[in-house]
């Protein structure tokens, strides 16, 4: 066996241990029941005994890695549970914000320690790096993978500005690019650019975020992977309709860096970017083989560095729609003829396949996770990720002569909220005529199923055809 089919393997066997760990499946039986399957993988592939016994090793080994992970975690936390306690802390990441609760990330100082969520009344508003007293009670989580949580506790804020210097001054500057949207645009349209922007959902309504559940455009504005990679490629096609490859990889190189500064460089969407880069990788260089073991690999060190990441939504619809948009859009591409050095305006047609790729991916977590999803969330999505790059640049530009130039600011304010009324159109108009499908107790049956079928068609559009002599 080659050395990259054993790290291809090795890192999946290392991330199934993990999620066998995380399941808290018998730890006997799951082994045994591995060790038969991966006795009959190595006859179909050949392996050696060698390579049989490290890749079983592997397995064992994460299931061993994720215990010792949160034990080690478990093991330096000093928290009361139960009890009605008097405790301090920072908030350490920034917070988020509903129309009735604010959720805080809170890093407890001694005598306790460890970090905790806290879920607050909206007044004071939290910013991270500041100091807070509270009292209540923190009750720990029923999984190893959650914080310990402390439902509305009294607290008050008792210092500021305790966080990294360097984070806290870009989520100042994150907080003022938002104020720039609010100061020229209506509150509707400002809400829906600070999410598409920024990830920022602190303004949407209760009714908004109905209407994209609905639509199936949530993701939109939802710091993952799946939007970030779509965006990113997105962004990439618009400025290839205008640009070399060279100068667009280097151009969107520079988007992913600036947006990671903007949200504030929280580690999920760090993860993310890195699936957006690559996914950037596979579309230029088009060496969808060579992808196989970039893709693992990358996320075995995630699960590595944070053993939770797998059970994380964002982190399952960040590699599903990476796959997606790897190894679906050439096999559509190919039914729908369309040729990978063809252009269109804006690279709408490229934009459209890779939206309809990603969608595909993920429509079976979206499903099981939400209860439902819209089979007309895939025309909504491309109808509106058309427009998404222009309308985040002319987002920044308006942040930015916002501050210089009142009156471009203004000109600026009018076009923009030309494309977001659209974009808000297209979502209240897929709210209405959402077709949901449901999940059920036989979902993951069903669910194999459908998996099947997209990798058995992605298999057969793009395998070698035969040329007849």
């Amino acid at each position: 066996m080659q050395i990259a089919d054993i790290a291809f393997y090795g890192a999946l066997s290392f991330i199934a241990g993990t999620l066998a760990a995380g399941f808290e499946l018998p730890v006997v039986l799951t082994v045994s029941f591995l060790a038969a399957a991966f006795f009959v993988f190595s006859l179909i592939l050949k392996w050696g005994p060698k390579e049989f016994l490290f890749i079983l090793f592997l397995f064992i080994f994460g299931i061993f890695y994720y215990n010792f992970f949160f034990n080690l975690k478990e093991s330096s936390q000093k928290i009361i549970f139960g009890e009605n306690i008097a405790f301090s802390g920072i908030v350490s990441k920034e917070p988020q914000l509903s129309e009735k609760f604010q959720r805080l990330t809170v890093e407890l100082r001694p005598p306790l320690a460890g970090e905790i969520s806290i879920l607050a009344s909206l007044s004071p508003e939290m910013n991270y790096g500041d100091v807070i007293e509270a009292t209540g009670e923190i009750i720990p989580s029923a999984f190893k993978n959650q914080e310990p949580i402390s439902f509305f506790p009294e607290f008050k804020i008792i210092g500021e500005h305790q966080g990294f210097f360097i984070k806290e001054k870009l989520l100042s500057f994150k907080k003022s690019v938002i104020f720039q949207f609010k100061k020229f645009l209506p509150s509707d349209s400002a809400a829906l650019l600070s999410g598409l922007t920024l990830g920022w959902r602190g303004d949407f309504t209760d009714e908004f975020k109905k209407e994209m559940s609905l639509s199936g455009t949530t993701h939109l504005v939802a710091l993952s992977g799946y939007n970030i990679t779509i965006l990113v490629l997105v962004v990439a096609g618009a400025f290839r309709f205008w640009l070399s490859r060279r100068l667009t990889f280097w151009l969107t190189t520079a988007v992913i860096c600036l947006f990671i500064a903007m949200v504030g460089a929280e580690a999920s969407v760090v993860r993310a970017a890195i699936m957006g880069f690559l996914a950037l990788v596979a579309k230029e260089t088009g060496r969808r083989n060579s992808m196989r073991n970039a893709i693992t690999l990358t996320a075995a060190v995630m699960v590595f560095v944070d053993p939770s990441a797998p059970f994380d939504i964002g982190f399952q619809l960040s590699f599903l729609s990476l796959i997606g948009i790897v190894y679906l859009s050439p096999a559509i591409n190919d039914l729908l003829r369309i040729r990978s050095d063809s252009k269109s305006f804006l690279s709408w047609r490229e934009n459209a396949v890779t939206t309809l790729s990603a969608q595909l991916a993920v429509a079976p977590v979206l499903i099981q996770v939400f209860g439902n999803f819209s089979l007309t969330s895939i025309v909504a999505n491309v109808l509106i990720l058309e427009f998404v790059p222009l309308t985040m640049l002319f987002g920044f530009l308006l942040a930015a002569f916002g501050w210089l130039f009142y009156y471009a600011g203004f000109v600026l304010s009018f076009l923009e909220n030309i494309f977001l009324k659209y974009e808000i159109g297209v979502i209240k108009l897929f709210a209405d005529w959402s077709m949901p499908v449901f999940s059920d107790a036989n979902s993951w049956f069903l669910f194999a199923i459908y998996y099947l079928a997209i990798i058995t068609f992605g298999v057969h559009m793009t395998k070698p055809k035969n040329i007849k002599k």
